[in-house]
């Protein structure tokens, strides 16, 4: 996922975005699509396994009816993100 960088924040130019599953949601509103490649039925929700335009695997919980090869959108609040620079180390 490629974000732009604020011009009011000192920060390395490539970190990595890191999000727990369980703080991101469907959300047909989102510029964030992937396709479903694995899909399980947890009897209440069903678990999403989604693969992004560039190959990035990411899992999400859902309701309703999906299938193999649906497209989707997925959010997540800006509060819920880890940001980590190219060694590892959180940065915020």
């Amino acid at each position: 996922i490629h974000l732009e960088k604020p011009p009011n924040i000192d920060v390395p130019q490539e970190l990595t975005l890191g999000i727990r599953p369980d703080d991101m949601k469907l959300d047909e509103k989102s510029g964030i699509r992937g396709k479903i490649v694995s899909l399980e039925n947890l009897g209440h929700s069903v678990l999403l396994f989604v693969e992004l335009e560039k190959g990035e695997k990411i899992r999400v919980q859902g309701e309703g009816d999906y299938s193999l090869g649906d497209t989707v959108s997925i959010s997540f609040s800006a509060e819920r993100v880890f940001l980590y620079d190219n060694t590892g180390i959180l940065v915020s």
